[in-house]
């Protein structure tokens, strides 16, 4: 957000430089990985969970609504339209979003539009469980 956005709201310059940076990260893990299988996208904390509770209009977060959601890929990008076009304070006043996100959302939802549409994904699974709990589950496994 930092690196990117210094007007509220974000300027087109701005955004496009944004998309650029993260273009370019995305080749570099492109060039890492080569062609990732049709696996489902699974997005966990911060950003994603937070466009969860907007998408559905929450107003206090609920871990049960959020935790497997699917955000399509043209809910983000609504998404991403309507939380530019306007400044942190006023995207206070939108249902699911928490102070303190009010201004990461904005750079973190770009990240999210980038990947979904160069990796090709349609669709984001919510998951509100985040690293620990995937650690204590591979944990349980390999002791069974």
């Amino acid at each position: 957000m930092e690196q990117w956005f210094h007007h509220e709201p974000p300027t087109a310059q701005e955004i496009h430089k944004a998309e650029a940076s993260i273009d370019r990260e995305l080749v570099k893990v492109s060039e890492a990985f080569g062609p990732l299988p049709r696996i489902p996208l699974v997005g966990t904390a911060g950003t994603v969970t937070t466009l969860a509770a907007m998408a559905q209009g929450l107003p206090r977060y609920e871990s049960a609504r959020v935790h497997n959601y699917e955000l399509s890929l043209s809910i983000v990008k609504r998404m991403e339209q309507d939380l530019m076009a306007q400044t942190g304070p006023q995207r206070l006043a939108m249902p699911g979003l928490e102070p303190g996100r009010e201004y990461v959302i904005v750079a973190g939802t770009v990240i999210l539009r980038t990947v979904m549409e160069t990796f090709g994904f349609d669709t984001c699974r919510v998951s509100d469980f985040g690293l620990r709990e995937g650690i204590l589950v591979d944990l349980a496994t390999k002791k069974t």
